[in-house]
């Protein structure tokens, strides 16, 4: 639209005015004080006046548009049932609701917002579907500014109270530190506080870290555990099927996961990535199916880690770590383990630690991996070697017979691979073993092994 270009500064003002009351609008930030609601409404009219006067010569072609959209009044998506325009909306807004770090974008494409934009009908619909607004990105950061943040706060707490009290809750949930300022703005930790007193209905949790001191980690961890148990009263996450714990850090690795005493009781958790866990962590283990862990500390057999996961179907591992400071575990007798399905893990810079494999069963295991990390890139030939044998000793012990078995990195040595390799049970001596995505060729140099 188009305002007289003799006046700029006029223009410019309502230009701006207009901006803000249109991002007001599209997140539903209805005015009510009478001020508000009388700055809106000579917005409004100076709007009607502006839009006569640019389209009278078009008053032809407005009046057939004009009737084009009466005529959707009677359109067939108005015919239908509540409940089948509820399903649509539910498949159309298929992405969590995300409003940016601290500001409100006029242009933002979430499409949950978009449906309250269409007319009054859909809007009233949408804002009465608790299960719209149950999925949610959020961002919390201490080095933005604050200017916009409390109003973009106060809309993320109005979607949490949109989904209801009952409607299961998943969330996305990134928090940022860097060092030398507060840890987070008061309005950042009032929408923390809302989301962990819904933590009954959380039914999945993607929560990532990138947090720079320990105290960081501590006063988080803290915060978490103190609403958590004053609001609740209780240990349990009874919805709780899917969670992600990662913490980025720039200093030493934790001994302890920050969240080993939290999530004591989760008894539909099938799905567990967590980037630190220890063998000792309290965290309730008992229904995963699915279990991935960037850094494990172990003092002794995998054993320990497996008695806690019965149901454990697939256990992938990144890196382990040696921790005298965990009670020492070794099986005497033999530890049966008949779920697993799937492994991986990794051929580090260090030696798997002692007895880790020993006494170990897996009957049912399909699909194997190792890959050699890039800590163990500059061991010799002979240390990364006592790692596979160890390996393939409870894979022959375990008397499995492999679908798939996986070789994976920039092996230094030949002779490694071979060993490992031959005499491993598989279904297929030619299309169940693969070094590095390719089929396995015995004989000939490492590149072509490899290639």
């Amino acid at each position: 639209m188009t305002v007289d270009s003799a006046r700029p500064n006029r223009r410019t003002s309502y230009n701006k005015t207009y901006r803000r009351v249109l991002a007001r609008c599209r997140i539903n930030d209805i005015p009510t004080l009478s001020a508000d609601r009388s700055q809106l409404q000579a917005l409004l009219e100076r709007t009607h006046d502006e839009v006569r006067d640019c389209n009278a010569p078009n008053n032809p072609q407005l009046t057939k548009l004009t009737a084009c959209l009466q005529s959707l009044l009677f359109s067939p998506i108005r015919t239908l049932p509540l409940e089948i325009l509820s399903e649509i909306f539910l498949f159309v807004a298929d992405e969590p609701i995300h409003m940016g770090n601290r500001r409100i974008y006029t242009n933002t494409t979430n499409p949950v917002l978009k449906l309250t934009w269409v007319c009054s009908w859909w809007r009233t619909l949408a804002l009465a579907l608790p299960t719209l607004w149950s999925a949610m990105r959020l961002t919390f950061a201490n080095f933005a500014d604050n200017c916009t943040m409390p109003r973009a706060r106060d809309f993320e707490k109005e979607c949490i109270l949109r989904s209801g009290t009952h409607v299961p809750l998943y969330l996305f949930i990134d928090i940022i530190y860097v060092p030398n300022r507060p840890f987070l703005h008061r309005a950042d930790l009032d929408v923390l506080d809302v989301i962990i007193y819904q933590a009954r209905r959380w039914k999945r949790l993607e929560l990532e870290l990138f947090l720079d001191r320990d105290q960081d980690v501590d006063q988080f961890r803290d915060r978490l555990w103190r609403t958590w148990h004053q609001d609740t009263r209780s240990s349990e996450f009874p919805l709780l099927e899917e969670l992600h714990l990662q913490l980025r850090h720039s200093l030493d690795l934790p001994t302890q996961s920050p969240f080993s005493q939290i999530f004591l009781v989760c008894p539909r958790l099938h799905t567990l990535r967590i980037s630190h866990l220890s063998t000792g962590d309290a965290i309730d283990l008992s229904h995963l199916v699915v279990l991935v862990v960037d850094h494990l500390r172990i003092n002794g057999s995998i054993s320990t880690l497996l008695e806690k996961s019965p149901h454990l179907q697939r256990l992938e591992l990144h890196e382990y770590y040696e921790d005298g400071g965990l009670p020492s575990t070794s099986y005497k007798t033999s530890f049966y383990h008949t779920q697993l399905l799937t492994l991986s893990v990794p051929i580090s810079g260090r030696d798997f630690p002692d007895g880790m494999w020993n006494n170990v069963f897996l009957p049912s295991l399909k699909h194997m991996k190792i890959r050699l990390s890039w800590r163990a890139r500059n061991r010799l030939p002979g240390e990364a070697r006592s790692s596979t044998v160890a390996l393939k000793g409870m894979l022959l012990r375990s008397d499995c017979v492999l679908e798939t078995v996986s070789v994976q990195g920039l092996w230094s040595s030949h002779s490694t691979v071979v060993s490992f390799l031959d005499g491993l049970p598989v279904t297929s001596e030619t299309e169940s073993r693969f070094v590095n995505g390719n089929p396995y060729r015995k004989y000939g140099n490492l590149s072509s092994l490899s290639s």
